[in-house]
């Protein structure tokens, strides 16, 4: 059953109990056609699960679940955002089946066109680059590199330590933050870095 709702980008592999149950629920959710509610999860700084805007409820007509990068994800309708979006199901936490019948669908959502335009990061050398990045970035970091990456608290956020395949897509992840996360070594990264944006402005 869970088949006609899950759009897959790489092999599924993952045992949390929890994760589970939660997939479970928004796949009941879909089947009925109902809203759920949830509470979602970030991180501080100093590494620290908190609830996002301080514990604000989501009501959620959940459409469709895929899984891209290790992840589950799901998209649908969320009442705060007033558009269709998407949340990492793992972030999720204390859902529940409302009785609110689901926002429905637009005709011209397509799930599969969605998951094709999520880019993943290309292949380059390996390097081990330190990241400077405002306090906010940390659900960001442990996004991209798992919750076992070296960190360090500074006054105004945080340093990473990160093993990367350093390339074009990279750069352009650091540059999406718009400077709340700024590469800071090995200085041949840096160098590279810079040369890449002095090549974009050149062509723009």
């Amino acid at each position: 059953e869970l088949n006609r709702h899950l759009y897959i980008d790489g092999r599924v592999k993952s045992d949390s109990r929890t994760l589970y149950y939660t997939v479970d629920l928004i796949h009941k959710a879909i089947n009925d056609r109902k809203r759920i509610r949830f509470k979602y999860i970030e991180y501080t700084a100093e590494k620290k699960k908190v609830y996002k805007h301080n514990g604000c409820i989501y009501e959620f007509s959940p459409y469709a679940m895929l899984w891209h990068d290790d992840r589950y994800y799901v998209l649908g309708f969320s009442e705060r955002h007033g558009k269709i979006a998407k949340f990492r199901v793992d972030r999720i936490a204390k859902a529940e089946i409302t009785e609110l019948t689901a926002v429905t669908m637009p005709k011209d959502f397509e799930p599969v066109s969605y998951l094709k335009n999520i880019i993943a990061m290309y292949e380059g050398r390996m390097e081990r680059v330190r990241l400077k990045c405002e306090p906010d970035m940390m659900k960001v970091i442990i996004d991209r590199f798992g919750a076992d990456v070296q960190t360090e608290p500074l006054e105004d956020g945080f340093t990473a330590e990160v093993n990367v395949s350093v390339s074009p897509t990279f750069f352009g992840w650091v540059f999406s933050f718009a400077g709340k996360i700024k590469i800071t070594s090995p200085q041949q990264v840096v160098n590279e870095y810079k040369s890449a944006l002095g090549k974009a402005l050149d062509e723009s």
